[in-house]
């Protein structure tokens, strides 16, 4: 019996077909939902021009989840965390509402985001008492006699038919990955493709050019945010990205659009619309995720795109990882996100195949 490694940046849906032994999974993922389980009218530009938009209502997102289950192929339906917190909901119900709508709506597993711990501990083991959805984490590990010791599991094997999926992240992903190489010593070998440090880029900015006083003024203005959605009851939304590619952004953003703004990533709630919170930046910016990577011992693939701007942060994880065995590749004339559906043909399965069958006898 064969296992296969899937690695991926999960838009809504995506699907992953691998050459050795043709299988179809068909993913669905949402995250970030939280406790906003009406929907809600949101008023934004753009383009200089205003409008409003309908987002979140849970039971919209039930119907359409219960729909694509229906009529895919290997469905597997995961949310990514923060579900709870950012609503009256939560305020009142303290996530039990939450769950239950997770229960109905019938994920395959869910995993901790950073808000599950606003209410700390106690608060954390009330939701996931109501919670019957399986819950993963493989870089949280509660003390031995925790409350919460018992809850989670490190990871998961899905079985379709007699094959077993397992599931690693990409960019974002991928530095949690090594984060949780650098702690936790049942893992044997770790790969990551187009790596990011997300509290580098949230604490320092692309290619580290926050100065000091741009750090305390994003603070400042986060922070009042923080007041403001604390007088109102609801989050603020993220900032929306811009429609179109042009040469009055960053190219790194251009190449974000051209994926999230177009059918390659593109979903009414993406990423590419008011996804995460105005705040979100704040759970990152005391986090710095890559410290212990001179701790990590086991054999490490990192995987990068010569013209990805997120190449920096691979090379220099690659210079602090401790393990002899480990081995940065470049992939010619790649972007970031050439990596996230694969359409440019760059992804190096035969690469990772080897490595993983290698390191993981």
């Amino acid at each position: 019996m064969k296992k296969i490694l899937l690695a991926g940046a999960l838009p809504l849906v995506a699907t992953a077909v691998f050459a050795s032994r043709p299988i179809e999974v068909n993913i669905m993922h949402i995250n970030d939902h939280h406790s906003h389980l009406e929907p809600e009218i949101v008023n934004f530009k753009i383009g200089g021009k205003s409008t409003k938009v309908k987002i979140g209502g849970y039971p919209e997102v039930m119907r359409e989840l219960k729909r694509l289950k229906a009529t895919t192929k290997n469905p597997l339906v995961l949310h990514a965390g923060d579900a709870i917190t950012g609503t009256l909901y939560f305020t009142l119900f303290g996530g039990s509402a939450d769950a239950e709508m997770m229960n109905l709506t019938g994920f395959d597993y869910f995993t901790l985001g950073n808000h599950e711990f606003d209410a700390g501990n106690e608060g954390l083991k009330k939701f996931l008492d109501y919670l019957k959805v399986p819950v993963l984490s493989s870089n949280v590990n509660p003390d031995k006699g925790s409350i919460l010791e018992g809850y989670w599991k490190p990871y998961a094997i899905k079985r379709f038919g007699s094959e077993k999926i397992g599931i690693i992240g990409i960019c974002g992903w991928g530095g949690f990955a090594l984060n949780a190489t650098a702690i936790d010593t049942r893992i044997k070998a770790v790969a990551t493709m187009v790596m990011y440090d997300m509290s580098r880029v949230f604490s320092k900015g692309y290619f580290d050019a926050n100065t000091p006083e741009m750090r305390l003024e994003m603070k400042r203005s986060l922070n009042a945010i923080r007041w403001k959605d604390a007088e109102t009851g609801t989050s603020s939304p993220g900032y929306p990205m811009p429609d179109a590619p042009s040469d009055k952004v960053p190219e790194f953003l251009n190449d974000y659009i051209e994926f999230y703004k177009t059918p390659r990533g593109f979903h009414e709630r993406s990423v590419s619309n008011h996804v995460w919170t105005a705040t979100t930046l704040l759970s990152f910016m005391n986090f710095p995720l890559l410290a212990y990577a001179n701790e990590i011992e086991v054999p490490t693939l990192m995987i990068a795109g010569e013209n990805a701007h997120s190449r920096y942060m691979s090379e220099d994880a690659y210079k602090l990882i401790g393990s002899e065995k480990k081995e940065l590749l470049i992939v010619p004339n790649a972007r970031h996100t050439d990596f996230y559906d694969n359409q440019a043909g760059v992804i190096p399965f035969d690469k990772l195949e080897a490595f993983f069958s290698e390191y993981l006898q």
